[in-house]
């Protein structure tokens, strides 16, 4: 009889940690996105710090170094233009913007948290414009 309680009360414990709900790997207070394209790939994340978000868009070209000549040259690409659209919130540039070191861009902003209610969702869309071409890549929740 003492087994059994034993072993009931352990099943009952093990049960109840398992259904708990909120998934370990995920933590609200940082979200990562990822996406590539053939010519460009880019990253996004929303970090929370006390009572401030911090948003970084990273933009990078993708130069195929397997097949020399095909790449761009950073006076070919130019300046940029981007979008991203997060269904509830569209980020994006006002002007053309020039790119740095490898063909790269990075911006980021911060925003009081009390005042904006951040939803993640699974993908958003960013598209890159350049020299009369654009590209749009599904940037993944990764966590």
């Amino acid at each position: 009889m003492k087994i059994r309680f034993i072993l009931l009360a352990f099943l009952s414990v093990f049960t109840l940690t398992a259904c708990n709900d909120v998934n370990e790997n995920e933590n609200p207070d940082h979200i990562s996105y990822f996406g590539k394209g053939s010519e460009w790939f880019g990253t996004y994340t929303i970090s929370k710090v006390n009572h401030s978000y911090f948003d970084s868009l990273y933009i990078q070209y993708v130069q195929d170094r397997a097949n020399p000549g095909t790449e761009q040259t950073m006076d070919e690409l130019g300046q940029i233009e981007y979008v991203l659209d997060a269904g509830n919130s569209v980020l994006e540039s006002s002007s053309p913007l020039p790119l740095e070191g490898i063909g790269s861009f990075h911006t980021a902003t911060e925003f009081n948290a009390e005042m904006f209610d951040v939803d993640y969702p699974d993908e958003i869309t960013l598209t890159v414009k350049w020299q009369d071409q654009s590209e749009v890549i599904q940037l993944n929740r990764q966590n």
